[in-house]
This record gives structure tokens, sequence and C-alpha cells, in this order.
């Protein structure tokens, strides 16, 4: 499957403050694109009204998988979203989450549910229950389902938040690994983690 997204006249108000107007873009299949702007201008916001999770306050964002228009509330099922602030069930053993989750999403046909943890970096958390995570245990298992999904959709919000080095290089590995097999959107300043984006939409051009 290939994502397209088109954005026509996108605009955000939360609590009568405007966040961005007027937000016109396209996402063409395999491309990744990286949002950048300020804290609070919307790049969250902006993910999750693609995801639809959130309705935009004018205009709307379209989706096409092989070419055909998605509803809105289908989007989530062509898609995987990895951001610190989406929850995991913490009273779940890592086993437990990733059997859970991969009844709901489809796995990626070049691994098994039982290789996960160890492509997590976490060989011996199998059994732990998420809540004994650290923060970066946790953004590695969040960006791990995202990663290993079968969606063609990415979006990623800051992705290496609380991640180490060894986990920030292991995130680039598997970037590297998905960079032209899906429609890739990155909302983030840090340029270590958007250098590889062919295009960049600064929100805060949509905010006059």
């Amino acid at each position: 499957m290939q994502a397209g997204l088109v954005l026509s006249n996108l605009g955000k108000t939360f609590n009568r403050e405007l966040l961005f107007k007027q937000l016109t873009a396209e996402f063409t299949p395999r491309s990744a694109t990286a949002v950048t702007g300020r804290n609070g201008s919307g790049k969250s916001t902006l993910l999750k009204i693609i995801a639809g999770l959130q309705l935009p306050s004018e205009g709307h964002a379209t989706l096409e998988i092989d070419n055909k228009v998605v509803p809105t509330e289908q989007h989530y099922q062509y898609l995987s979203f990895a951001a610190p602030y989406i929850e995991l069930i913490e009273e779940y053993t890592l086993q437990e989450m990733l059997t859970f989750y991969f009844k709901l999403k489809p796995l990626s046909p070049t691994v098994s549910i039982e290789q996960l943890p160890e492509l997590f970096l976490l060989p011996k958390a199998k059994h732990k229950e998420i809540r004994s995570f650290s923060s970066g245990m946790k953004q590695r298992v969040k960006l791990g389902l995202a990663f290993y999904t079968e969606t063609p959709l990415l979006l990623l919000d800051e992705p290496t938040s609380h991640l180490d080095e060894e986990g920030k290089k292991w995130f680039q590995k598997n970037l590297s690994a998905i960079q032209n097999q899906r429609t890739i959107i990155i909302a983030s300043n840090e340029e270590e983690e958007i250098e590889s984006c062919t295009k960049r939409i600064h929100i805060t051009d949509y905010t006059h």
C-alpha cells in the first residue's frame, strides 16, 4: 500500500487562540517530511489532525491509500503514530503489550513478535511490566511498535525524546531501514531527527 496526503487550507484554533491557518501541503507516497516550529506552535496538533484524533477548525486533511480517499474516522487503520505523550498499558508486561497491540494492527511480515524485544533493545524485559520501564525504554517501545507495524503512513512526534545516545542510533538505524517504504512525517526541531527529510514545513509560516 502507498499513502498520499493532502492538507487543504487547514486551520486550528484552541481555546480561542489561533495555532495555524490556511496550511496547504501535499505529501507524496514514500516521502519524508519534517514539520518544524517553536514549542506550542501546533506541530503535535497537526499530527493529531492527520491521524484523525482531532478535528481541524477549518479545511481538511485528505488521506489517500493507493489513490482511494479514506474517511477521516478510518485514518488510524493506515498509520502508525509514536509520541512521548501516547500512553502504553502500564499493567501489561512487554510480551503482553506486543500480543495485544498486534491483534489490533498488522505486524511487519519481516519479523515475528518473538523477535521484537531484542529488536527494541529490550531482550531481558520481555516479562517485566511496562510500569517498571524507564522513560527511554518506554519510548523505544512506542517507536518500535510504530516501526514494525505494517502501515503505509508513519507519524513521529519528537521521536528521540528520552533516548540516550544508544537509543538515538537505534532510532536512526530503524528509520533508515524504512525510509523509502512508507510516507513519513516527523514533527521536530532537532536536526538529527529530521536530517533525512527531503521536505520541510515550517508551521509558524501559517500563523498570520
